[in-house]
């Protein structure tokens, strides 16, 4: 189901998706609406808003009609300020903190491995690379735990190389004032998201989670690694991170909490 509130645009949505999947062979039966009733019953909802508005307020909007109409979903939030929106659809819905998650460093921990890959020679699926913290150019690449075919990276790849891979995943998070087109990288995140929910697979992916102690910290939205399934949140692995990487994930933290309470102040 697409809602929007341009229905017109919501249906084209939806014809896309259904053509999409003619041609990779599955069949979806996706609907474009801008009937919020038909959310009632959904086991996932995804609040993706781009708004003049404000995407915060806009999301807080919609999270509403979610709480009223599907009380039992999941909710996967994927708009920037990412942190400010997840807090402000979060506070309205009331939910469990583990029906509510974030899209944050799915795709840049991809980037990475991709990079990493490039440098070394091998397939991205042979690198495991994970990225952590906000979603901003204060992200930190977890480069003591990322390694290739069990290896450690460091050992593969000289550091000014793995410097400069870092540099162009964190440039890739900086914000930008105009969206380059479709994005297909988040699109693809989002899909491990809802696939790992829906069919309960317990894969471990980088998302913003609510931390209740969890590396430390207390009542943030923070990209962690967390184990989805059925039930949204199952688990919020803890890595075992170098001196440096903490003190660098306290940095990301510091800045979550000042763009969340910069939002509350307005």
């Amino acid at each position: 189901m697409v809602i929007d509130t341009d229905g017109e645009r919501a249906g084209r949505v939806a014809v896309d998706i259904n053509v999409a999947g003619a041609i990779a062979a599955y069949s979806p039966a996706a609907v474009g609406t801008d009937r919020y009733e038909e959310l009632s019953g959904s086991d996932v909802v995804i609040i993706a808003v781009d708004s003049a508005d404000g995407n915060a307020d806009v999301a807080a909007e919609l999270a509403a009609q979610v709480r009223d109409r599907a009380p039992d979903a999941v909710v996967v939030v994927a708009s920037n300020p990412l942190e400010a929106v997840c807090h402000a659809v979060y506070d309205v819905l009331q939910f469990p903190r583990e029906r509510v998650a974030g899209l944050c460093g799915g795709v840049h921990s991809a980037g990475l491995r991709m990079l990493l890959a490039r440098e070394i020679g091998v397939s991205p699926r042979d690198v495991d690379a994970v990225v952590l913290g906000g979603h901003a150019d204060t992200m930190v690449p977890l480069l003591s735990c990322a390694t290739v075919c069990g290896i450690a990276i460091r050992k593969k790849i000289a550091q000014e190389r793995i410097d400069r891979a870092v540099v162009k995943v964190r440039e890739a998070a900086e914000p930008r004032e105009a969206a380059i087109g479709p994005q297909h990288a988040p699109a693809a995140a989002l899909v491990e998201m809802v696939d790992s929910i829906l069919l309960d697979q317990k894969r471990v992916v980088p998302c913003a989670a609510l931390t209740k102690g969890e590396y430390g910290f207390e009542e943030i939205f923070m990209g962690l690694p967390v184990k989805l399934g059925s039930s949204g949140i199952e688990d919020i692995v803890e890595m075992n991170l170098d001196d440096d990487e903490r003190r660098q994930l306290a940095q990301s933290a510091k800045a979550v909490e000042e763009q969340v309470g910069a939002r509350a102040r307005v």
